[in-house]
């Protein structure tokens, strides 16, 4: 134990101090009430210093807020720690209980909305399925203008040519055939080229069928396919004037830069031949020619 007054070391069964000389007073010890004293703990001593030699009366040479913890704080941050917890729960039960209600309402609301379309359809009975039934009917005549579509595609078959003529017929040194049967053979690199001065305007080639069909396709394919590169070098038709026995005609346009069969649908005629004119070309980068390579008509 120390001496309080010189702050010398000294045996604790002292009654004076060695160094000073001043009485040691030793206090007796006090019984401690855990149930009375909530603020007082115990301490553990890890070595020999007994409980009495601290000096609690000399407050300048001891620090309790640095030595000690007290119960007394524990049970106030405890305290804290449930009042927490109790408004955390006291607000989920806010929300849960209002989240509730406002279901609660809009189910009533959903029910008399429903309630009231139901009541108005059953006033209106009889008009809705006059509508349905018109309805119905137009989803009828659609499926049977499809299906008769659908019949016309597949009866389609490329009619047979009896006959061809052309207006005119091209003649150059490598005396190749370029006459109107050349666009029925089903080889692209074999032409009809039609034979007059300038880009073959108004020049024509004529298809005869052995019998009088209704024409619906044409299938064509435009200028001279070959490897040479024919196609650009001569015309390709851009507009053709189709003319028909019925004395009827329909207009249709080609693509460029397409090498194989254009599809073009016409409006059905009823047609013994199909005169095809030259209206406008494509220009060649070297030959006026106008060329056709193939032609296939489809009806019924």
């Amino acid at each position: 134990m120390f001496c309080k007054h010189c702050g010398k070391q000294i045996d604790k069964d002292s009654k004076f101090c060695e160094f000073c000389g001043r009485p040691i007073e030793k206090y007796g010890s006090k019984k401690i009430n855990l149930e009375e004293d909530e603020n007082v703990v115990y301490i553990e001593s890890h070595d020999d210093t007994e409980f009495n030699d601290y000096d609690f009366d000399n407050g300048d040479d001891f620090n309790y807020e640095e030595k000690f913890k007290y119960r007394g704080n524990n049970k106030n941050n405890n305290n804290k720690l449930i009042m927490i917890l109790s408004c955390i729960v006291a607000v989920l039960a806010i929300v849960f209980i209002t989240f509730e209600l406002d279901l609660f309402s809009t189910n009533n609301k959903k029910t008399e909305v429903l309630t009231s379309r139901t009541e108005s359809e059953g006033e209106n009975e009889k008009p809705s399925k006059e509508v349905n039934d018109d309805s119905q009917n137009i989803e009828n005549i659609d499926r049977d203008n499809e299906d008769i579509n659908n019949n016309d595609s597949q009866n389609l078959h490329s009619i047979n040519i009896s006959n061809s003529e052309c207006s005119s017929i091209l003649h150059d040194s490598t005396n190749k055939n370029y006459g109107s049967t050349r666009v029925l053979d089903g080889d692209f690199s074999t032409v009809w080229s039609e034979g007059v001065s300038g880009y073959g305007n108004g020049e024509w080639i004529r298809l005869d069928f052995d019998n009088i069909y209704t024409v619906k396709k044409i299938k064509i394919v435009n200028g001279l396919v070959n490897k040479k590169n024919g196609y650009y070098n001569n015309n390709r038709p851009k507009s053709l004037t189709l003319q028909f026995s019925d004395g009827s005609s329909q207009n249709i346009n080609l693509e460029d830069d397409n090498t194989g069969y254009q599809v073009v649908n016409i409006n059905a005629v009823e047609t013994s031949y199909v005169k095809f004119v030259i209206n406008s070309v494509y220009y060649g980068t070297k030959y006026d020619d106008t060329c056709i390579a193939d032609i296939e008509i489809l009806g019924y």
